[in-house]
């Protein structure tokens, strides 16, 4: 992949992330009705490209244990919507959204404990900057309702960072993106369906209006986020593909201010400069994605997705 092509990857998951919560407010409807539509409308689209591009062959992962990770991945990411969506009716924006990117550091504990890759200098200094600058942002919200809102984001970031790493382990062992986002975004749809069933929340809107966000919810930030950054992650570390998300929090804080009137307060503002100048520095210290030498081992690797097994998850862009 070109660097150009990386940069313009990653400035559309940017752009798309960032109206996610825009659009759960502007919808009018619970988070509930939001993550299941959002949920059920991406797998529709991402089977009907599935079958279009493969066929049934590639409809699916076909192997037992990547169903189950796939099936494993869904609920992490219905946990993730369901909490992140509901913290946005306790506390701004700027400071959920803030919160909620904390996945990348995260997820670089969860790939260093499960040995999946060894974090680098930049990237430790690069995320651990960023973290600094969420507690910035979160000082003054720790109290009454706004503790609430903030612990409801910081679960959405645990389960956000679960749900990319697992998909980054799927991805590098040669599942296809389409394959992965039907099985994920379905069972995912699944499992807010039951919730739903459980709790006896309604999942369908009060408004016909709500219908136009809840479509563009699919289409903008699921499709445009969540599903590059699951392109991407086959190709760089989960943490360092997610550190896209620490431009979420400023774009989303705009876009509140803009069309939901949200007042935006200095610490908040800091706390995002400093957050998004560390997930820069965490991406650019990567030095990912980086082409292996032509007849290395490393290189061969994609030719032969039955090797992966045996190999190392890390190999691309690993010292």
């Amino acid at each position: 992949m070109s660097e150009a092509v990386l940069y313009v990857l990653v400035l559309t998951a940017w752009l798309s992330t960032s109206s996610a919560s825009i659009l759960v407010l502007l919808s009018g409807t619970s988070a509930l009705v939001c993550a299941f539509w959002r949920l059920l409308i991406a797998t529709v689209l991402t089977s009907a490209y599935s079958l279009a591009a493969g066929g049934s062959r590639s409809f699916l992962p076909r192997d037992p244990e990547s169903v189950v990770l796939s099936l494993l991945s869904g609920a992490f990411l219905a946990a993730h919507f369901l909490t992140w969506m509901e913290s946005l009716f306790y506390i701004p924006v700027s400071l959920s959204t803030t919160i909620v990117v904390l996945y990348p550091l995260v997820a670089m504990l969860y790939e260093a404990t499960l040995k999946l890759s060894r974090p680098r200098l930049p990237e430790l200094i690069g995320i651990l900057v960023a973290f600094c600058g969420t507690l910035i942002a979160v000082q003054p919200y720790l109290a009454g309702r706004a503790l609430y809102g903030s612990v409801l984001a910081f679960c959405g970031a645990l389960t956000g960072a679960a749900y990319f790493t697992i998909g980054r382990l799927l991805r590098k062992r040669g599942i296809g993106l389409a394959s992965y986002t039907t099985a994920c975004y379905g069972a995912s749809t699944v499992f807010v369906l039951a919730y739903s069933v459980a709790t006896g929340g309604p999942i369908l809107p009060a408004e016909a209006s709500s219908w136009v966000y809840l479509v563009l919810l699919a289409v903008v930030p699921m499709l445009g986020g969540h599903t590059v950054i699951n392109y991407l992650v086959k190709y760089m570390k989960s943490y360092v593909a997610t550190a896209i998300g620490f431009g979420e929090a400023p774009g989303s804080a705009i876009l509140a201010s803009l069309v939901l009137s949200q007042e935006v307060k200095p610490n908040v503002v800091v706390g995002m400069a400093v957050a998004l100048a560390g997930a820069l520095y965490a991406i650019r210290g990567s030095g990912e994605p980086r082409t292996p030498p032509r007849g290395s081992r490393s290189a061969q690797i994609p030719h032969c997705p039955g090797r992966y097994k045996g190999a190392p998850l890390d190999t691309v862009g690993t010292p």
